[in-house]
């Protein structure tokens, strides 16, 4: 059992050594359904935690076999480093998403928050999410990403 904080902060996810199986939990994200090249980044209270997370899931790379996802997907052989590293790269990639609605909003975490759910989710429909789970969830996301740039309390 791990600590794998940042989707929550008490995130757990589990890891049994001898079939070498990771249950993540949210620590990983969750793929994009029809979309094998990208991945849903889950962290809810703090990214660097969630980045860190990652790492330490990373770090038991070589003891892997199957990653048994908390929807949907169960991942083994060459996919399990590959979605790793996607993880990883996704995490980033849509941490300067939301940096890029902060900076488009002067910093506004609110107008922010309502263009990024606008346009990601209004006008290009390609969140597999109920609305009002998304905006929930993509509040505390650009707050999170917000207080990293000091812009607000977390």
């Amino acid at each position: 059992m791990f600590s794998t904080p940042g989707h929550t902060r008490d995130h757990l996810s589990f890891f049994l050594r001898e079939p070498g199986i990771l249950f993540p939990g949210e620590a990983l994200g969750n793929p994009v359904m029809e979309r094998e090249d990208l991945n849903k980044v889950e962290f809810l209270t703090s990214f660097t935690d969630y980045v860190r997370s990652i790492e330490k899931l990373m770090a038991l790379r070589p003891f892997v076999k199957v990653i048994a996802m908390s929807h949907l997907y169960v991942y083994t052989g060459e996919d399990v480093p590959r979605f790793m590293d996607m993880a990883l790269r996704d995490a980033h990639a849509y941490r300067e998403l939301i940096e890029s609605y902060l900076d488009m909003e002067n910093g506004d975490v609110e107008r922010a928050t309502a263009t990024m759910v606008r346009v990601e989710y209004d006008e290009k429909k390609s969140v597999y999410q109920e609305r009002n789970a998304y905006v929930a969830n993509v509040t505390a996301q650009v707050k999170a990403v917000a207080a990293l740039r000091g812009r607000i309390d977390n």
